[in-house]
């Protein structure tokens, strides 16, 4: 399965929250490069640390500066990720699944 290039920029996400607030991601540089799997350096605007996104079959996982994952930094009990959501686990698991379709990024500079 062939991933999606990103080539260095910023993109965002308009989140359906009751604020006007929105995810921006900037892609800052690519890290690898396979067939099924790509990896990007970025920066957000996020509080809490998203450093790398990885694309796997279609997929995106999110790890901070010490290569820990979204998803297990939760299960782990990060405070940032559970003060962020109120430590509501579905709250987070629906954030998960609105940033990690490619096509609702829209390519903002």
């Amino acid at each position: 399965m062939q991933t999606t290039l990103y080539y260095p920029a910023t993109y965002k996400l308009t989140v359906d929250l009751s604020s006007n607030w929105s995810v921006e991601m900037r892609f800052t540089s690519l890290e690898m490069q396979t067939d099924d799997e790509a990896g990007w350096f970025v920066e957000t605007n996020l509080p809490f640390n998203i450093n790398l996104v990885i694309a796997r079959n279609g997929e995106f996982c999110f790890y901070d500066h010490t290569m820990r994952e979204l998803l297990e930094r939760w299960h782990e009990g990060d405070a940032e990720l559970r003060d962020f959501f109120n430590d509501k686990k579905q709250c987070f698991l629906s954030f998960l699944k609105i940033i990690s379709p490619t096509d609702s990024w829209e390519l903002i500079s």
